[in-house]
């Protein structure tokens, strides 16, 4: 569908994903897109932050956007409103899940990190948690992840008692990544999605950002006929499919453009800002 089309189409909600859509390839948010996205803003359309990450991580740029409405994190499992933090939708990992993808993990010796309520729990300060801790020496102390370097991740899990969003499992040989997600594609309550090539992520079963999208609809009173979303990766697929209209970007996995309803240039080409001129201009 060319998107040239689509400018007769009255949307009340944008949604965009932030790592390879929004943000460029070193995670800022290029000036086009900015200016683009606060013009949307400015005409009354809700624009919403929709991402794999942490809370704290997803409301930073949300923030940088001066966007208001509430944001999707952790891969639809968190949902919190701006600017006040006040949690609308939460549907974490039981304990019995996330002890049985560590021990998959530890298995294998391979990374993983968990969000234990606003933190980021790890064994091992590399990968994600380094270039979150890296940083964090860039930002305002409200606005830095908090980061956990533990001994054991499961034990630390099962003494604080806090829930669990999402687990993140990275490993630099796809043979090995491959490997264990085929083993915990064996557990059933969960969900498996991917944000990048080198990882594969854990949510509660039923969680998406697709499902999180019908949620937010239904407490703003939005109908998904009135939302187009931007995405470019696996986490993406159930939010294009969901959305009234599904946009991916010109570097988005094959999958996802063949399910999207239209395809934009690049995250390095401002492939957001393009999308949402042909659509609000």
């Amino acid at each position: 569908m060319n998107m040239e089309n689509l400018r007769e189409n009255r949307f009340k909600m944008l949604v965009l994903d932030l790592d390879g859509t929004v943000l460029d390839d070193e995670k800022r948010i290029p000036e086009q897109n900015k200016m683009a996205i606060k013009e949307v803003i400015q005409r009354g359309i809700k624009v919403v932050v929709c991402s794999g990450r942490i809370f704290k991580g997803a409301r930073l740029y949300a923030s940088e956007l001066e966007v208001n409405a509430p944001v999707i994190a952790c891969n639809g499992a968190v949902i919190k409103t701006m600017p006040d933090n006040r949690l609308i939708y939460f549907n974490p990992l039981s304990s019995q899940d996330c002890k049985k993808v560590i021990d998959i993990c530890r298995s294998s010796g391979v990374y993983i990190h968990a969000y234990v309520g606003e933190v980021l729990v790890t064994e091992q300060l590399k990968h994600s948690s380094l270039i979150y801790s890296e940083r964090n020496q860039e930002l305002a102390e409200e606005d830095r992840i908090d980061i956990k370097v533990v001994e054991d991740i499961g034990r630390h899990i099962e003494m604080s008692r806090e829930p669990v969003s999402k687990l993140v499992i990275i490993a630099e040989h796809s043979s090995l990544l491959k490997d264990i997600r085929d083993k915990v594609s064996n557990i059933e309550t969960i969900e498996i999605s991917s944000s990048n090539f080198d990882n594969f992520e854990i949510t509660n079963k039923g969680v998406s950002k697709g499902k999180a999208l019908e949620f937010l609809c239904g407490y703003l009173g939005i109908l998904l006929s009135e939302t187009a979303a931007i995405g470019d990766n696996e986490n993406d697929i159930g939010l294009l499919k969901t959305a009234g209209l599904g946009i991916a970007m010109g570097n988005a996995i094959p999958e996802l453009k063949r399910i999207a309803s239209s395809v934009t240039d690049s995250n390095r080409n401002n492939g957001v800002a393009k999308a949402v001129e042909m659509l609000f201009s």
